[in-house]
């Protein structure tokens, strides 16, 4: 969809976007492995990261579930969500929470593969 493909631009996930469309193209049976900053997220959504991106607005959750959800039907054989820092994850604890959603989509992925 070129409206959502709009909304990423100046993200730094569309390299991995175009990397999808290239393995597609190819058959899409090249092995391939998931790792998710948490850095990339709005500090709105992920205040417990280690480097906090202040005055820069960050992809929001909604936008990270659908890049994920884009890489269905390429041959994920693992993934890992790196960056999380819990010690400064209060008092709620959503970027844990952010964190654990996730890396569930990341192993839905993987198991989409099995199947």
């Amino acid at each position: 969809d070129p409206a959502e493909l709009d909304l990423l631009v100046g993200h730094s996930h569309v390299l991995s976007l175009r990397d999808r469309d290239r393995s597609r193209r190819g058959g899409g049976d090249a092995p391939a492995y998931i790792t998710f900053d948490m850095d990339v997220l709005d500090t709105t959504e992920a205040p417990g990261v280690s480097n906090l991106e202040a005055g820069y607005p960050g992809m929001r959750m909604i936008e990270a579930m659908k890049t994920l959800q884009g890489l269905r039907g390429l041959n994920i054989v693992g993934a890992d969500v790196v960056c999380l820092m819990p010690t400064k994850d209060h008092p709620n604890h959503i970027t844990s929470i952010n964190a654990s959603v996730i890396l569930f989509e990341q192993i839905c992925l993987i198991t989409d593969c099995l199947t």
